[in-house]
C-alpha cells in the first residue's frame, strides 16, 4: 500500500526540483528586456512623429507614455516596436487590457511552487514509510 505514496512523493520532489530550472530556461530563451509604453492612438502617433524634434524629447514619447524597462516572456513580435527614430530602442506597446507575462511573475510563483513540491514530496515519502511499516 505504500507504493502509490512513494511514487507520488518522488514525483512531487522531481517537479519541485525542476520548476526553478524551468523558469530559468524560459527566462533565458523567451525573455526580453523591453521598455513598456502605454500606447497612444495611431493618429496621435502620426501627429507626434510630425512634430517631433531630434533633441527636444525622447523617442518613446512619440508612441505613448513610457513606463519602465521590464523583462517580458513570450512577447509576440508584432507587439515589439523598433522606432525608425532610434532603431536601437525596443518598446512594448501596451494597449487597453493587455497584460504581458513578466519573467518576475514566473520567479514569484516558481519559488513557492518548488518549495511546496519538495515539501509535499517529503510528506508523501514519510507517509509511505509509515504505511510500509
Amino acid at each position: 500500500m505504500a507504493r502509490p505514496w512513494k511514487v507520488l512523493g518522488l514525483g512531487a520532489i522531481v517537479v519541485g526540483l525542476l520548476v526553478l530550472p524551468g523558469v530559468w530556461v524560459v527566462d533565458r530563451t523567451a525573455g526580453r528586456d523591453l521598455l513598456v509604453v502605454e500606447a497612444h492612438a495611431q493618429d496621435v502617433v502620426e501627429l507626434n512623429r510630425a512634430l517631433w524634434e531630434q533633441d527636444k524629447e525622447g523617442v518613446p514619447a512619440i508612441y505613448g507614455t513610457p513606463r519602465t524597462v521590464e523583462r517580458l516572456a513570450f512577447v509576440p513580435e508584432g507587439k515589439v516596436v523598433k522606432p525608425a527614430e532610434d532603431p536601437s530602442l525596443e518598446m512594448y506597446l501596451k494597449r487597453g487590457d493587455d497584460h504581458p507575462l513578466q519573467v518576475q511573475t514566473l520567479w514569484y510563483f516558481g519559488v513557492p511552487t518548488a518549495v511546496g513540491g519538495v515539501l509535499t514530496g517529503l510528506g508523501f515519502l514519510l507517509l509511505a514509510r509509515r504505511k510500509g511499516s
